[in-house]
């Protein structure tokens, strides 16, 4: 069973709902829009770059004796969402799956980890994305698998999540904190429920019912995941540094930009670049831009609209650039 949060790196401890879930996971386990364009140019860059998640077995995934065929596919269909109790409302979720080998799995059981989702829709457009780890049981129900949002520090710059410090995750089935169906994949179909909390904290359930739209799935991406030491300027003539660190699930990627504070997301599109939105409380909207890699470096430039307000640019049209060297 893993002992850390698989997005975060071994040391750390689990937050209380966590070892919760462990407890029954361990009983479980007896069985044994603009930016579509760059998220559809993502879905190539691995074979640019070549599957490097670091925690994926290379050995190819064992069937255990054939009780349920290999699950791996692209997941989409509708989910019904609530919110803090509130009324569900429709939303269309994707979740990408892909099994491998476990050797501390039992017969018929499949490890599933290095995909992304992309989950709960925000006002604005903004979208709850990042990655999957957990596994599935002969039977096709759901233990322990987590969904695991790294894009939270751009849907809420704030960092405001109340007593929930495990936000931004969700779990399937009877692990979630709103215990519900069992989520089952199975004949090419995801359904029952999902729950945890959303990055703002807010509990969040999402009755699902998805369709295997394809069995391959997007190979993974290098990983820019780590701590930078960056400079930033903009055209208005701010400039500043600090660290940033950068969580990366598979394509996607998120982090916090203090020397302008404002927070980005990105979808990597290929071997040396990515795409990026930053969500600066300066701007009238999302600042769109690029990212560039080169090694241990990446460069960002973004623009957009400046709203004028006090301490921010003159109302109008601002861009900007960051550097980053990875520590």
């Amino acid at each position: 069973m893993p002992n850390e949060w698989p997005f975060l790196g071994k040391g750390l401890a689990f937050p209380k709902q966590w070892r919760g879930i462990q407890d029954r996971l361990q009983k479980e386990t007896k069985i044994k829009k603009k930016w579509l364009p760059a998220v559809l140019a993502a879905l190539v860059c691995g074979s640019a770059l070549g599957q490097t998640a670091p925690r994926e077995p290379l050995a190819p995934v064992v069937r255990g004796g054939g009780a349920l065929p290999d699950p791996s596919g692209v997941y989409t269909g509708s989910v019904m969402l609530s919110v803090n109790g509130s009324p569900a409302v429709a939303q269309i979720w994707r979740i990408d799956l892909l099994a491998h080998s476990c050797p501390e799995c039992l017969p018929g059981q499949y490890f599933l980890s290095g995909t992304n989702f992309s989950g709960s829709t925000f006002d604005g457009g903004l979208v709850e994305r990042g990655g999957v780890y957990g596994s599935v049981n002969p039977n096709g129900e759901a233990f322990g698998l987590n969904f695991f949002a790294v894009n939270c520090p751009l849907i809420n710059p704030s960092g405001d999540v109340g007593s929930a410090p495990y936000s931004g995750s969700t779990w399937g089935g009877s692990f979630g904190e709103t215990v519900g169906v069992p989520l089952v994949i199975k004949n090419g179909s995801m359904t029952g429920r999902i729950s945890g909390r959303d990055c703002f904290g807010r509990v969040l359930s999402a009755d699902v019912s998805l369709q295997r739209q394809s069995a391959s799935v997007p190979p993974a991406c290098d990983s820019i995941a780590g701590t930078y030491s960056a400079s930033f300027s903009n055209s208005c003539g701010a400039r500043g540094g600090g660290t940033i660190t950068i969580k990366q699930a598979s394509h996607f990627f998120g982090a916090y930009l203090p020397g302008i504070g404002a927070a980005l997301e990105g979808v990597v599109t290929g071997p040396t670049s990515a795409s990026i939105r930053i969500n600066d409380s300066c701007g009238t909207a999302i600042y769109d831009g690029t990212l560039s890699i080169n090694g241990n470096t990446i460069t960002g430039t973004y623009s957009g609209v400046s709203t004028g307000a006090q301490g921010c640019c003159p109302a109008g049209p601002v861009n900007g650039t960051f550097t980053a060297t990875r520590n």
